[in-house]
């Protein structure tokens, strides 16, 4: 028979947001392995929400094609909002790929920090190489057809895309590039 017990101080939402360490590139695989073991065991309850944050990106692939490729930001890391009890801890610990020895190896995560992280996922702001690049500064290329020329910045456009000017046999060429692909000379 279960009692309860009526504590004035008691937190109405016992969830809180963790970090748990994983095998990286394991991100959303180790997701689906918990959603299904807690949907198995009727204890969902104790999981509101599991983040993995991620973005598209477009790459050049060794082809020189674009590819649009989901990168996670927090490789190793996914980020879980629970109420962490010993059933639940026992649930984590038995999935493959996670790293938690004991429950001091489960870290808990401000509120505000999870705030941050997605407002930044929102805003697309967790691009690599992401910074601001002004007309007529000069940039290196690091992928793609031009890989490795100078050319110098000729406009931003939308998409975390720039329009540089590079030469090509003294004649100035015209070119796309994602804002990831280059880097100030």
């Amino acid at each position: 028979m279960t009692t309860k017990t009526k504590t004035t101080n008691a937190n109405p939402n016992p969830h809180k947001w963790y970090l748990l360490h994983i095998n990286a590139g394991s991100e959303k695989s180790v997701r689906k392995l918990i959603e299904e073991q807690l949907s198995k065991r009727n204890m969902a309850n104790l999981v509101t929400e599991i983040l993995v944050p991620t973005e598209n990106v477009t790459q050049i692939n060794k082809k020189g094609e674009k590819v649009s490729k989901e990168q996670c930001f927090y490789p190793g890391y996914i980020f879980m909002k629970m109420d962490l009890n010993d059933d639940l801890f026992s649930i984590i610990r038995s999935v493959p790929k996670i790293f938690a020895q004991g429950k001091d190896t489960i870290r808990q995560i401000p509120e505000r920090e999870i705030t941050s992280i997605k407002s930044k996922i929102q805003q697309g702001g967790f691009i690599k190489g992401k910074q601001a690049y002004h007309t007529g500064d000069r940039v290196k290329i690091k992928s793609g057809s031009f890989q490795s020329f100078i050319g110098r910045v000729v406009e931003t456009l939308p998409d975390a895309k720039i329009k540089i000017e590079v030469t090509i046999f003294g004649k100035e060429v015209m070119t796309e590039v994602d804002i990831q692909d280059i880097e100030l000379e």
